[in-house]
């Protein structure tokens, strides 16, 4: 829309404070651009799929309702 071409592109951890900042090129915008779609599209379509593991299931607030932490 401002038809700004970044010069680096970072990534936002929501779970932790921290940040990975990559220099950026053609191919990275458009990896970043369809990563962010997809993301986008899956949670307007509730697309939720559990990947249980012991380091997320330890501390998730859904544990106790989550059929993935049964196993």
């Amino acid at each position: 829309a401002w038809e700004v071409e970044p010069s680096v592109l970072t990534y936002y951890y929501v779970m932790e404070p921290a940040r990975s900042a990559i220099e950026s090129g053609p191919e990275d915008i458009e990896r970043v651009e369809r990563t962010v779609a997809e993301v986008g599209e899956a949670i307007l379509a509730q697309d939720f799929e559990p990947t249980p593991s012991p380091a997320a299931c330890s501390w998730c607030d859904f544990r106790t309702v989550c059929p993935a932490a049964e196993a």
